[in-house]
């Protein structure tokens, strides 16, 4: 697990002193046993124990030696920060000597580089260790504190700048022995000979409560972090509406995509059913040589009448004798093709005869012969086409 532990005290510290080559020394608390809560992603509370053979270890205090120090904590994607190069930009400063009195860890600060000092000029003056550990989770109650869990195997990453701490100002970079007198070169501390500055810091703090806990620090750290969480509130409610106008957007666009889909579907639909005009002009046709072809037959049709009833009206025409009941399709229409050879034959003797003869046209009589003939032509024209 990865820890952040914002400790309190002004024990075992030694207030901040500015250097005439810019940088800042001094000695602040950076952590200390107790049992401490820690918010878990589903907003619940476990406290945690952070035992005193643990946290005064040989292998913890070692881990705390040479801490970089960062102004804010610094996160890798994974959790703590293993890329050197990233944490040699964040650096502001280093942390050495680490001591303890069986209560608190305190350590030597050094703070180098100008923007670790400009952030404590501004009020940014706690000190938040970042470790990791693991968690045993174990229940108990601790110095009549009860607890969920136990750290063990505490191991120090680094030390950052934050504006408040974990419970008030006793992990902090003491300010107040001192007033800042900032000079042509640097910042020189000058020692504040009133004997009642611990009452008069007192005085001037105020408290905050963070997580169903109470905080004591200054009027401008609490008034930096109450301007960043405002700000942190805005972004999340813009973020908020954001999401909201996506999801508008989302449920319009699949509204839309629906509607688009049943318009494609009666489209489809209208294709399907659509008869291009080569398709429609040749069923006109057609339907105009059968009722020709009726009418050269002499047979007796309607104009509503379907086409394969017009087919067997034109058979009975021209074969009289013929039986249609139970016929297919198929022998109908090979029917009505020999019909309509015969009806071109009767007609063209008819033209000849009137024209050479001036005799009467002859009436066709299906008789047998004539039966046999029509019947050899459609055996003859189907066996020319492959079919039986």
């Amino acid at each position: 697990m990865i820890r952040y532990d914002y400790s309190t005290g002004e024990y075992l510290t030694l207030p901040a002193t500015f250097h005439e080559d810019g940088t800042l020394t001094a000695r602040s608390i950076i952590t200390s046993i107790g049992v401490f809560p820690y918010r878990q992603p589903d907003g619940s509370i476990r406290r945690e124990l952070r035992p005193p053979e643990e946290v005064f270890s040989k292998e913890t205090l070692d881990s705390f030696n040479g801490l970089p120090i960062y102004v804010g904590h610094r996160m890798g994607k994974d959790g703590l920060e293993k890329d050197q190069a990233k944490r040699d930009e964040w650096t502001v400063g280093i942390a050495r000597n680490p001591i303890g009195d069986n209560v608190y860890v305190a350590t030597e600060v050094e703070i180098k580089r100008q923007d670790g000092i400009e952030a404590v000029k501004s009020g940014i003056r706690s000190f938040s260790a970042g470790y990791s550990c693991d968690v045993e989770p174990s229940a108990g109650v601790w110095c009549g504190v009860p607890y969920d869990a136990i750290q063990r195997k505490i191991r120090g990453d680094h030390l950052a700048l934050v504006p408040v701490g974990r419970q008030g100002d006793q992990a902090v970079l003491r300010m107040d022995s001192a007033e800042m007198v900032i000079g042509d070169d640097a910042a020189l501390a000058v020692e504040d000979t009133n004997s009642n500055k611990e009452g008069r810091m007192a005085d001037n703090m105020k408290t905050i409560q963070l997580d169903s806990v109470d905080y004591e620090a200054e009027p401008a750290v609490i008034d930096a972090y109450l301007k960043e969480k405002s700000r942190a509130d805005s972004l999340e409610n813009t973020v908020q509406a954001k999401e909201s106008e996506i999801a508008k957007l989302e449920a319009e666009r699949d509204s839309a995509k629906e509607k688009l889909d049943s318009v494609e579907q009666k489209l489809a639909e209208l294709e399907a059913s659509h008869l291009d005009e080569a398709e429609i002009n040749k069923r006109v046709q057609a339907r105009i040589d059968l009722m020709a072809l009726a009418n050269d037959a002499k047979a007796e049709v309607k104009v509503d009448m379907s086409d394969m009833d017009i087919k067997k009206a034109i058979v009975l025409a021209v074969y009289p004798k013929t039986s249609l009941d139970g016929k297919s399709d198929e022998y109908i229409n090979a029917r009505v093709d020999c019909a309509r050879e015969d009806v071109a034959l009767e007609k063209e003797k008819n033209d000849t005869a009137n024209v050479n003869e001036g005799n009467l046209p002859t009436t066709k009589v299906d008789g047998v012969d004539s039966a046999k003939e029509a019947y050899n032509r459609m055996v003859e024209r189907l066996n020319s086409q492959g079919r039986k």
